[in-house]
Order: structure tokens, then sequence, then C-alpha cells
């Protein structure tokens, strides 16, 4: 449970609230959140962020999910006219712009760990969302048909990155070799276009239809597994797990809003995650994504962020300059959000948490004893004081800080191939 309070210490508890609430919506789900410690599906530890499993009818044989090929910090400034980087985007030359971006600084690592979960199954499918990504800037950027094509072949460019690395997450995460097949969304568009229309039919509501984001959310429905089946990136007799972030689930539970018409909501009422009916062969596991320090109240998911702030293919200076800062509070420390992130199932960095976490309760409680001491009278500079306190836990978590540096470079180098 430590590790727990200490990812809702960093990543808020009231949006972690709210992720359970939209889970508890669902029958016979389970939450994980603070009542289960061990995901069964999981390999020891690989449960830890697991917030929400829904019913299983069918054991899984696959694990299913999807990469966004721009992290939404990355995607705002791009449709604001800036590369994530700082730099205008050269309206002459959009596509070259935006391209060599993205080949200099793409994925990052939260793009990659956040694609599916890591689980205690070997295979695994990932869709590449090229299209929904190249309509969106071309709307913003008013492309030719050419430009798109182009900007279109970026994405999948990276995608093919992607893949690579997001095998290598998995082995390493897991400790075992992984299987993992893939499809972009250009390919099945007409098909997901006709499910789509399915459950505006089944469910009554046309307008489910004349929504981009519908078929995205159509994705967390056994009508997908059907798809991926049809592209072979899985077989047709696999009951599948559909492993994303929460916040991705709690985006189709919560479908009413947000202009999204919510008949996908009213679809998986009827027919629910893992149970009799349309989506029995199709579950759903949803975990805590990747999250930062939050100095100013905004929000603690990382993919809010760009990519100058989190480790990339083109940030190795970050490894160095955030990872030196003090670890304390650690609850601000970088270098303890990206031990939970990419570190979760590797028992000696949690042992290590446990113990930076030790250290910071024994630094709170020497600070307030200290003021209160001061303000009896009978201290010395309080500031000095204060300083001596924290420069004591500092030191006595110099190792801890070291070993956590070496195993999140470890595991990057592993992740990206080379050095870091």
């Amino acid at each position: 449970m430590q590790v727990q309070e200490l990812y809702e210490r960093i990543g808020g508890e009231r949006v972690l609230r709210k992720f359970v609430d939209a889970g508890s919506q669902v029958p016979n789900s389970r939450i994980l959140w603070k009542t289960d410690e061990e995901l069964s599906l999981a390999a020891p530890n690989l449960g830890l962020n697991g917030i929400y499993l829904s019913n299983i009818r069918y054991e899984p044989t696959v694990a299913i999910g999807g990469t966004c090929l721009l992290a939404t910090g990355d995607l705002e400034c791009i449709l604001k006219g800036n590369l994530p980087s700082g730099e205008k985007i050269d309206k002459t030359k959009t596509v070259e712009s935006i391209s060599g971006w993205m080949r200099a600084n793409l994925p990052r690592m939260d793009q990659i760990r956040d694609s599916v979960a890591a689980l205690n199954i070997d295979r695994y499918a990932v869709v590449f969302e090229d299209s929904f990504f190249a309509e969106l800037v071309t709307k913003q950027f008013e492309l030719s048909t050419t430009e798109r094509k182009e900007l279109q072949s970026t994405f999948q460019e990276l995608g093919m990155k992607c893949l690579g690395m997001i095998n290598n997450w998995l082995n390493y995460a897991r400790g075992t070799p992984a299987q993992v097949s893939y499809v972009f969304s250009s390919s099945v568009e007409n098909d997901l276009q006709s499910k789509v229309l399915e459950i505006a039919e089944k469910t009554g509501n046309a307008a489910f239809a004349t929504v981009r984001k519908s078929a995205i959310n159509t994705m967390y429905t056994q009508l997908w597994a059907d798809i991926l089946a049809k592209e072979s990136a899985i077989g047709t007799q696999d009951s599948v797990i559909c492993a994303e972030p929460m916040q991705h689930l709690a985006e189709v539970l919560w479908s009413e809003r947000d202009g999204y018409r919510g008949a996908i909501q009213q679809y998986l009422k009827r027919n629910p995650w893992g149970i009799a009916g349309d989506n029995e062969r199709f579950s759903a596991y949803g975990f805590l994504p990747c999250i930062v320090p939050s100095e100013n109240g905004g929000s603690t998911f990382s993919r809010y962020r760009p990519a100058t702030e989190v480790i990339s293919a083109g940030n190795n200076q970050y490894l160095f300059e955030r990872y030196n800062e003090e670890l304390f509070p650690i609850y601000r420390s970088r270098l303890v959000a990206d031990t939970l992130n990419y570190l979760y199932f590797d028992n000696e960095a949690m042992s290590d948490i446990y113990e930076l976490n030790r250290v910071n309760e024994t630094l709170i409680a020497k600070k307030r004893n200290a003021k209160q001491t001061s303000s009896n009278g009978n201290n010395g500079n309080l500031q000095d004081v204060l300083s001596r306190i924290k420069n004591d836990a500092s030191e006595e978590s110099r190792e801890i800080g070291t070993r956590l540096k070496e195993k999140l470079t470890n595991c990057y180098r592993a992740v990206y191939g080379g050095d870091v």
C-alpha cells in the first residue's frame, strides 16, 4: 500500500478516485486500488499500478492496447504552430518541419510504457493511430492530400520504431520474451467505421456515427477484436484483455460526457466486458499512466508535458539534469516518480522507495519538532537547523539515489538500445 499512497501523493488522490468511481459502474468488476495487492494476470509486482479489472469470463490469451503517436503535450504545441522544442513551425514546409522533429525526438518513454500493460501473458497486439493524428494536423494546417500522405508516412515510420521498443519494454518489465503484433488505424478505417455504424444501430443512437472519437471508443469492444483477428494481429479464437491506462477506459465508461454521444456507454451497459453477451471474450484492465510531480497544481500525467520534459529519444540530458535534483520531499522528485513509472516490477527498487519514504517521514517529523522547539524559544537559527536536517536525509539516501539512477539508465538502454 505504501507505493499506492505515494502514487496518490504524486498523481493526485482526487484523480485516482475518479478512476475508481468510473470502474465501479461495471458489473462484476474488481477495483484493484488499495483493495487487491496482486493482480491474478500479473507476474509478481506487475499489478502494483493496477486500478481496475473487469470481469473475466474466458482466460485472456492476448493483451491489446494502442500507441498515441503524439502525446497530448506535443500535439498541443504543434496545433498552436510550435514544435515542442520551442521553435516555430515553418509554414512553408510544415510537414518537413514536423516530421524532422518527430524523427529526432520520438518515441517518448511514456508512449512506450503506456501503450499496453505488461502482464503475465506472452502475446500482445497494439494499434498505431497514424490516420487519426495525420487528420488532426492536416485540418489544423490545411495540408494538401500529398502533404497528408507524407505526414501519415512519418507517423507509420514512428509506429515501427515504437513496435520494437514496446517489445523491448515488455521483455524488460516481464523478464521473459513477448510477441507483439500491430495494425495501423489507416488500414482498418473502413472496417472500423462499419462497426461504429453497428453500435449506432444497436443503441438507436445515430449521432454516434457522426463523431470522430466514436471509432476510437469502438476499439474497447469485441467488435475491435474481430477486426484485429481479420487483420491476423490476433487469432480468431483468442480471448482478449484490453490493458491500457485507466483514463482511456474512464473516457469510454463516461462517454455521455464531452460530446461522445454516450452510445458506447449504453452499449457496454447492455454488454459488459467479460460477461455473457457481445463482449464475453473481451475484458479490460486499467492501470495508472506515467506520472510526474506538479509544482503548480497542473496535470500530473506525463503525457500532458512536452517531450522536452520527459525521457525521449532526443532528450538524454533530462536524465542527468532532473535526476540530480533534491530527493526530498519525495512526492516532488522526478527520480522517485520515474522509479514508480518504470521500475514498479523491480523488488529492489520498490524496497528503495519504501526506504526513501521512511526517511521522508522521519525528515518531516524532525522538521516539525524543530519548528515546535523554535516556537518555544529553545532553538538557534531555525533555517540552519532545517537545512542540516534535510542535508542529513540527503546524505543518508545518497546511495539509494545513485542506485535508482543506474537502474533507470539500464531500463532506458534496454528499451532504446545502446547508450542513453
